[in-house]
Protein backbone atom coordinates (compact mmCIF):
# COMPACT_ATOMS: atom_id res chain seq x y z
CA UNK A 1 0.00 0.00 0.00
CA UNK A 2 1.31 3.47 -0.97
CA UNK A 3 1.56 6.10 1.41
CA UNK A 4 1.16 10.28 -0.37
CA UNK A 5 4.43 12.32 0.57
CA UNK A 6 4.10 15.58 1.43
CA UNK A 7 4.94 17.63 -1.31
CA UNK A 8 6.76 20.27 -0.05
CA UNK A 9 9.74 19.96 2.44
CA UNK A 10 11.45 23.50 2.50
CA UNK A 11 9.74 26.89 4.08
CA UNK A 12 8.54 29.28 1.57
CA UNK A 13 6.67 32.42 2.02
CA UNK A 14 2.82 31.66 2.40
CA UNK A 15 1.63 35.00 2.47
CA UNK A 16 3.09 38.91 2.44
CA UNK A 17 1.87 42.15 3.12
CA UNK A 18 3.50 45.12 1.78
CA UNK A 19 0.71 47.98 2.05
CA UNK A 20 1.98 49.86 -1.43
CA UNK A 21 0.27 52.23 -2.43
CA UNK A 22 -2.39 51.51 0.31
CA UNK A 23 -3.10 47.70 -0.76
CA UNK A 24 -4.15 45.45 2.05
CA UNK A 25 -3.56 42.66 -0.87
CA UNK A 26 -1.53 39.35 -0.44
CA UNK A 27 1.75 39.72 -2.22
CA UNK A 28 2.71 36.33 -2.56
CA UNK A 29 0.06 34.06 -4.20
CA UNK A 30 1.58 31.01 -3.14
CA UNK A 31 0.12 27.67 -4.15
CA UNK A 32 -2.56 25.70 -2.18
CA UNK A 33 -2.86 28.77 -0.04
CA UNK A 34 -5.73 31.67 -0.05
CA UNK A 35 -5.08 34.50 1.56
CA UNK A 36 -7.18 37.20 2.57
CA UNK A 37 -6.43 41.31 2.49
CA UNK A 38 -5.20 42.58 5.65
CA UNK A 39 -8.97 43.81 7.12
CA UNK A 40 -8.28 46.65 10.19
CA UNK A 41 -10.73 47.03 13.15
CA UNK A 42 -11.08 49.72 15.58
CA UNK A 43 -8.33 52.76 15.18
CA UNK A 44 -6.21 50.93 12.88
CA UNK A 45 -5.84 52.29 9.55
CA UNK A 46 -3.61 51.92 6.44
CA UNK A 47 -2.17 54.50 4.49
CA UNK A 48 -1.09 55.14 0.97
CA UNK A 49 1.23 57.34 1.74
CA UNK A 50 3.43 55.66 3.97
CA UNK A 51 2.79 52.28 2.62
CA UNK A 52 1.97 50.94 6.24
CA UNK A 53 -0.42 50.60 8.69
CA UNK A 54 -0.83 52.46 11.49
CA UNK A 55 -2.54 53.53 14.64
CA UNK A 56 -2.31 57.16 16.25
CA UNK A 57 -1.33 57.29 19.83
CA UNK A 58 -4.80 59.45 20.78
CA UNK A 59 -6.59 57.06 20.24
CA UNK A 60 -4.59 53.54 21.24
CA UNK A 61 -5.01 51.75 24.72
CA UNK A 62 -1.61 51.15 26.66
CA UNK A 63 -1.98 47.86 27.48
CA UNK A 64 -2.74 44.40 25.15
CA UNK A 65 -5.44 43.90 27.32
CA UNK A 66 -6.91 47.12 26.54
CA UNK A 67 -6.61 46.99 22.95
CA UNK A 68 -8.38 43.38 22.61
CA UNK A 69 -11.16 45.08 24.31
CA UNK A 70 -11.01 48.13 21.91
CA UNK A 71 -10.68 45.70 18.57
CA UNK A 72 -7.76 47.98 17.67
CA UNK A 73 -5.57 45.13 15.30
CA UNK A 74 -4.97 44.05 11.72
CA UNK A 75 -6.25 40.99 10.60
CA UNK A 76 -5.67 38.25 8.30
CA UNK A 77 -6.83 34.90 7.20
CA UNK A 78 -4.87 31.76 5.58
CA UNK A 79 -6.98 29.14 4.10
CA UNK A 80 -5.54 25.65 2.60
CA UNK A 81 -6.65 23.88 -0.10
CA UNK A 82 -8.88 20.64 0.43
CA UNK A 83 -6.76 17.79 1.13
CA UNK A 84 -4.15 20.18 1.69
CA UNK A 85 -2.23 21.07 5.00
CA UNK A 86 -0.09 23.64 6.14
CA UNK A 87 2.99 23.61 8.88
CA UNK A 88 4.16 26.89 9.63
CA UNK A 89 7.38 27.84 10.72
CA UNK A 90 7.29 32.22 11.64
CA UNK A 91 5.65 35.36 11.17
CA UNK A 92 7.74 38.45 10.80
CA UNK A 93 6.57 42.41 10.58
CA UNK A 94 8.34 45.52 10.68
CA UNK A 95 7.66 47.62 13.34
CA UNK A 96 8.00 51.14 12.63
CA UNK A 97 6.92 54.49 14.56
CA UNK A 98 6.61 58.25 14.36
CA UNK A 99 6.79 61.26 16.52
CA UNK A 100 6.46 65.14 15.93
CA UNK A 101 7.22 68.78 17.12
CA UNK A 102 5.97 69.05 20.51
CA UNK A 103 4.92 65.39 21.34
CA UNK A 104 4.88 63.57 24.10
CA UNK A 105 7.94 61.33 24.80
CA UNK A 106 8.79 58.90 25.37
CA UNK A 107 7.18 56.74 23.27
CA UNK A 108 6.59 52.80 23.00
CA UNK A 109 4.45 51.23 20.96
CA UNK A 110 4.15 47.84 20.68
CA UNK A 111 2.78 45.20 18.59
CA UNK A 112 1.01 41.92 19.87
CA UNK A 113 0.70 38.60 17.54
CA UNK A 114 -2.56 36.62 18.43
CA UNK A 115 -4.17 33.54 16.36
CA UNK A 116 -7.29 31.72 16.38
CA UNK A 117 -5.02 28.53 17.25
CA UNK A 118 -4.59 29.48 20.42
CA UNK A 119 -7.58 32.32 21.08
CA UNK A 120 -7.60 36.08 21.11
CA UNK A 121 -6.69 36.80 24.86
CA UNK A 122 -3.90 38.47 26.10
CA UNK A 123 -2.53 35.78 27.85
CA UNK A 124 -2.03 33.62 24.32
CA UNK A 125 0.14 36.54 22.92
CA UNK A 126 2.74 34.49 20.52
CA UNK A 127 5.22 37.57 20.56
CA UNK A 128 5.11 41.11 21.30
CA UNK A 129 7.02 43.85 20.07
CA UNK A 130 7.86 46.96 21.96
CA UNK A 131 10.06 49.55 20.97
CA UNK A 132 10.83 52.96 22.99
CA UNK A 133 11.40 56.24 20.30
CA UNK A 134 12.90 59.13 22.74
CA UNK A 135 13.33 61.81 20.08
CA UNK A 136 10.97 64.05 17.62
CA UNK A 137 11.03 62.51 14.05
CA UNK A 138 9.58 65.40 12.54
CA UNK A 139 7.03 63.15 11.38
CA UNK A 140 8.49 61.24 9.59
CA UNK A 141 8.11 57.07 9.71
CA UNK A 142 11.34 55.87 11.52
CA UNK A 143 12.41 51.83 10.95
CA UNK A 144 12.78 50.40 14.67
CA UNK A 145 12.78 46.29 14.39
CA UNK A 146 11.73 43.05 12.34
CA UNK A 147 10.11 41.33 14.74
CA UNK A 148 10.26 37.91 13.69
CA UNK A 149 7.43 34.92 15.93
CA UNK A 150 8.45 31.33 15.83
CA UNK A 151 5.51 29.41 14.99
CA UNK A 152 6.82 26.67 14.88
CA UNK A 153 5.35 24.81 18.19
CA UNK A 154 3.24 21.44 17.36
CA UNK A 155 -0.29 23.57 17.16
CA UNK A 156 0.94 25.59 14.02
CA UNK A 157 1.68 21.86 12.66
CA UNK A 158 -0.73 20.03 9.81
CA UNK A 159 -3.41 22.96 10.31
CA UNK A 160 -6.30 22.55 7.75
CA UNK A 161 -9.43 25.07 6.71
CA UNK A 162 -8.55 28.63 7.78
CA UNK A 163 -6.14 29.94 10.61
CA UNK A 164 -6.48 33.75 11.27
CA UNK A 165 -4.23 35.97 12.68
CA UNK A 166 -4.44 39.55 14.40
CA UNK A 167 -1.73 42.02 15.27
CA UNK A 168 -2.88 44.31 18.33
CA UNK A 169 -1.27 47.67 18.77
CA UNK A 170 -1.21 49.67 21.58
CA UNK A 171 1.17 52.28 23.44
CA UNK A 172 1.84 54.37 26.38
CA UNK A 173 1.22 58.02 25.37
CA UNK A 174 -2.29 59.46 24.45
CA UNK A 175 -1.02 62.21 21.46
CA UNK A 176 -2.17 62.58 17.92
CA UNK A 177 1.13 62.67 16.80
CA UNK A 178 2.59 59.73 17.75
CA UNK A 179 2.08 56.89 15.50
CA UNK A 180 2.98 53.24 15.40
CA UNK A 181 3.34 51.72 12.20
CA UNK A 182 3.59 48.27 10.76
CA UNK A 183 4.69 46.82 6.78
CA UNK A 184 6.24 43.85 5.65
CA UNK A 185 3.71 40.99 7.03
CA UNK A 186 5.18 37.68 6.01
CA UNK A 187 4.05 34.17 6.69
CA UNK A 188 6.42 31.27 6.44
CA UNK A 189 6.03 27.75 6.02
CA UNK A 190 5.17 24.80 4.02
CA UNK A 191 1.86 23.24 2.10
CA UNK A 192 1.85 19.29 1.73
CA UNK A 193 -0.63 16.15 1.51
CA UNK A 194 -0.67 14.75 4.71
CA UNK A 195 0.17 10.65 4.92
CA UNK A 196 -2.72 8.85 5.96
CA UNK A 197 -2.48 7.32 9.45
CA UNK A 198 -1.30 3.70 9.77
CA UNK A 199 -5.39 2.93 11.20
CA UNK A 200 -6.64 4.32 7.57
CA UNK A 201 -3.67 2.16 6.46
CA UNK A 202 -4.71 -0.90 7.77
CA UNK A 203 -8.49 0.09 7.07
CA UNK A 204 -7.40 0.13 3.14
CA UNK A 205 -5.90 -3.47 3.60
CA UNK A 206 -8.33 -4.97 5.04
CA UNK A 207 -10.69 -3.26 2.28
CA UNK A 208 -8.81 -4.35 -0.19
CA UNK A 209 -8.59 -8.03 1.08
CA UNK A 210 -12.09 -8.37 0.86
CA UNK A 211 -12.55 -6.65 -2.29
CA UNK A 212 -10.46 -9.54 -3.86
CA UNK A 213 -12.48 -12.53 -1.86
CA UNK A 214 -15.58 -11.27 -3.30
CA UNK A 215 -13.94 -12.02 -6.36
Amino acid sequence: IMALAALNTHAATLAQYNFTGGSAADSAAAANITASNVSISGDAAISGFSNAGFIRSHVTSSTLAGAITAADYFEFSITVAPAHAMDLSSLSFDHFGSTAAGTSLPFESSLSLLSSVNGFTAANALGTSTETMTTNTGAASTFLVTENVSLSAPSFQTLRGTTTFRIYGYDNQNDNDNILRIDNIILEGVTSIPEPSSSALLGLGFSTILLRRRK
